[in-house]
């Protein structure tokens, strides 16, 4: 069995809005007030003092009109929240805002799709306490191997539209691919986001870059309105629109590139990219957030899991731009700026991007064959949540799928 997420759009009425927006700002209460709490006590006593959801709903009553679940998990966050700060897993909490996304969580539902999915033409999801709520429906679900409805996350996005994550346990042996022959090594890069060791190559949209100016352009407006104002927030919601446009034109892209790679290939192999350290170069930043290496990874990572493919990373450390992929020799006197390159051993003239995909092939296929173990040994057992585009904190996958490289590169992220 595996967990799986879908995000669906909501459509729900103005009394089931209200709901939704009712229970978002308690359970940010709940939050805020549950860290200024051990923040007030801890500074004027000294002593660490966990303040009880039973004890907030007796002294503020509106309280009980949100959903009950989604108070019990916002409290629960909070909670978690300063236990990773003690453990040094993460920075002192920070109070959430009204203006970021907001979004609850509840757990106590319909288990199965059947009585969790309703209508007449099956485009009505059951809400605890808000009721039948219409949704625009891309997916069959009840045609789907789902064997369980594990929780409901609703969220509301900044440009004001609500969502539903639905995660579900599903029958991952329905759900896997047939296996076949095929195997295939890819470089990431700026100039072509994509080259694999078949010879193809799929160029960099830079969803960002065509839309800056414009971006640009609207955000000086909105410098110029009066914070706070009826134009200002005119203005700030036409700048989340094109933020929010460019973010899904993205996620499309690579959701359509990643799922051809998993269904094409039993085999695929990809350096060990780091974006955080490559984000370090001012120069090359803003091109390498725009193409979002580390969330295409994820979206290998986990998908490659769902279908019974193999995904296999080189270490960052192997010289795939420098090694001839014919040969063997390596290449010490080679530059970042030498896209081709004379291998002086066996004379073949060798493009940077394409020959560090074919050794990237060959090292995978070296490790994969070596190591000799099942699909289930190579993927690393342990989960985290992770933000795939798809849904929002509850997508699970390896946690090695966000792992990378500290190198970048002008045109592409070879080793």
């Amino acid at each position: 069995m595996i967990n799986k997420a879908f995000k669906i759009r909501l459509y729900p009425t103005a009394r089931q809005a209200k709901f939704f927006n009712k229970t978002f700002g308690t359970c940010r209460f709940i939050y805020n007030q549950f860290i200024a709490l051990k923040k007030y006590i801890f500074e004027e006593t000294c002593m660490s003092f966990t303040p009880k959801l039973a004890s907030f709903k007796e002294e503020w009553p509106w309280m009980r009109e949100a959903d009950s679940q989604g108070m019990a998990n916002a409290y629960m966050d909070a909670k978690g929240a300063y236990q990773k700060f003690f453990d040094g897993k993460s920075r002192y909490p920070k109070f959430k805002k009204k203006d970021d996304k907001q979004s609850y969580r509840n757990a106590m539902m319909p288990k199965t799709i059947e009585t969790l999915i309703r209508g007449d033409r099956n485009d009505r999801i059951f809400i605890p306490k808000a009721g039948l709520v219409k949704f625009r429906q891309d997916s069959d679900f009840k045609s789907m191997p789902i064997t369980k409805v594990c929780s409901l996350t609703i969220s509301k996005s900044t440009t004001g539209k609500y969502f539903c994550s639905i995660l579900v346990e599903m029958d991952d042996e329905q759900i896997k691919l047939p296996p076949n022959d095929n195997e295939v090594g890819f470089d990431l890069g700026i100039k072509d986001f994509l080259i694999d060791s078949d010879g193809g190559v799929i160029e960099n949209p830079k969803y960002f870059r065509t839309s800056e100016r414009k971006l640009a352009k609207e955000q000086r407006k909105l410098s110029h309105c009066t914070k706070d104002s009826n134009n200002y927030r005119k203005q700030k919601h036409r700048v989340a629109l094109m933020h929010e446009k460019i973010r899904n034109q993205r996620i499309d892209f690579q959701h359509k590139v990643s799922k051809q790679l998993v269904v094409e290939n039993q085999y695929i192999y990809s350096e060990d990219l780091k974006p955080s350290n490559m984000l370090k170069n001012h120069k090359l930043a803003k091109a390498i957030a725009d193409a979002s290496f580390g969330r295409f990874c994820n979206m290998v990572a986990y998908k490659a899991f769902w279908y019974g493919r193999y995904y296999i990373k080189v270490s960052s450390f192997y010289p795939s731009s420098k090694l001839c992929h014919c040969c063997g020799y390596t290449n010490t006197t080679l530059t970042l700026s030498d896209r081709e390159w004379s291998c002086p051993n066996c004379g073949t003239w060798l493009d940077r991007d394409q020959n560090a995909a074919l050794n990237i092939l060959n090292e995978g296929n070296r490790i994969r064959l070596n190591r000799n173990t099942s699909r289930t040994e190579e993927m690393d057992e342990s989960i985290k949540p992770v933000d795939t585009g798809v849904v929002a904190y509850l997508e699970q996958e390896a946690c090695n799928a966000t792992d990378g490289h500290g190198e970048t590169y002008p045109s592409s992220v070879g080793g």
